[in-house]
């Protein structure tokens, strides 16, 4: 049995999932004749937390299994510092072998200061992801440039 403020934390988590506004959290209150979440007794929020869970969406079939935002931001890391490698001609650009992920993986951790890629937040990767191609568009930009001005 959830205490009153485990529910009232998880009313509160769910309205952010389900992205219900101030206006809308207030209907669901004046439904129940109250102000503030704080108002309500256990049974009461119990209910309400039941309905919002059945109005969050299923998860997406083709997704892959127990692929957290982390690990999707981790993928779009390691291509990221694939492209940026393959412009600096460290790797070759299509292709990506053993050698090739070691060497993207070793990059990311340096990159964020961690031991294991696993160990590499969404927030993180976002950061370094942008990072990255920003640094493979100069070089791109360069290439251009130099190749255009011969």
């Amino acid at each position: 049995m959830k205490t009153k403020k485990q529910l009232i934390r998880d009313f509160h988590i769910l309205l952010h999932r389900l992205g219900i506004s101030d206006i809308g959290k207030e209907g669901i209150l004046a439904g129940y004749g109250v102000d503030s979440s704080t108002e309500l007794d256990v049974p009461e929020l119990t209910e309400i937390c039941q309905r919002l869970k059945r109005e969050l969406p299923s998860p997406d079939p083709s997704q892959k299994e127990g692929s957290s935002p982390a690990e999707k931001e981790q993928r779009r890391l390691r291509v990221a510092i694939g492209k940026l490698l393959a412009a600096q001609g460290k790797i070759k650009a299509d292709g990506w072998g053993i050698v090739e992920w070691n060497l993207i993986a070793g990059t990311a951790c340096r990159a964020a200061k961690v031991s294991r890629m696993a160990d590499i937040p969404a927030s993180k990767c976002r950061g370094l992801i942008y990072e990255f191609n920003k640094q493979r568009e100069g070089i791109e930009r360069a290439k251009e440039y130099t190749i255009n001005n011969q």
